[in-house]
């Protein structure tokens, strides 16, 4: 069970809405890294929830799009009106930076994927960070 990548909504401590990756190891961390250089190659799409290197905590799916060379939406991460179902798109470029900044991460740490775009919800990873 230690070996798997969680996944969950919360909130963040300003109160806005915080989609969290909790890394456990070093291999869900290289799982992880694999699957966002895949999306890279676009187009693809991937349901989490079908993957079984993933725990969906509290949301039912959370679908990772990549659209190859397309133009990115103005929002990056979406969700449905109860936030069950998150859709997380980028470009191909996207998926790289996400990558490298997934690879950069060492024990103890987190790493934000932000995009200083209006509306888009946070998202953060973090690798052997105790939890709070």
């Amino acid at each position: 069970m230690d070996e798997l990548l969680e996944v969950e909504w919360r909130p963040t401590s300003s109160g806005g809405p915080q989609l969290h990756f909790e890394i456990p190891s070093e291999t869900a961390l290289a799982k992880l890294v694999a699957l966002f250089r895949e999306l890279a190659k676009g187009p693809a799409l991937v349901r989490l929830a079908g993957c079984g290197f993933v725990i969906l905590k509290n949301i039912k799916d959370l679908h990772l799009e990549g659209i190859g060379s397309k133009k990115e939406p103005s929002r990056s991460l979406q969700s449905d009106k109860g936030r069950d179902v998150f859709r997380w798109v980028h470009d191909s470029e996207g998926w790289i930076q996400c990558a490298e900044l997934v690879e950069g991460l060492t024990a103890g740490h987190h790493q934000y994927f932000d995009n200083d775009k209006p509306g888009d919800i946070e998202i953060q990873a973090s690798f052997r960070e105790a939890r709070r």
